[in-house]
């Protein structure tokens, strides 16, 4: 909160924090890509569920569909939904 907007609704800040505490386990075949200047999901708690071979990194914001990177991925993460890490 310290980085981001300058006003939180308290609901959200209650609503994120409830997700978190209630977040399971990272499967086995999950795979992340992430832009480490985002400003919504810090890196850093990616880093912390998943091991780095099961991240990707892209120049972008938050959504990596609205990112102008978009175009050079689609083929990772279409490999990731069908194959899982392995494929990436």
């Amino acid at each position: 909160m310290r980085d981001g907007p300058r006003a939180y609704s308290p609901a959200f800040v209650r609503t994120i924090a409830d997700a978190h505490e209630t977040l399971p386990p990272a499967r086995e075949q999950e795979v992340a890509f992430c832009t480490l200047t985002d400003q919504i999901v810090d890196p850093r708690a990616i880093g912390e569920r998943l091991p780095a071979d099961r991240v990707r990194l892209y120049d972008g914001g938050h959504e990596l569909f609205s990112s102008s990177a978009r175009e050079r991925h689609t083929d990772t993460v279409l490999a990731a939904l069908e194959a899982g890490p392995d494929a990436v």
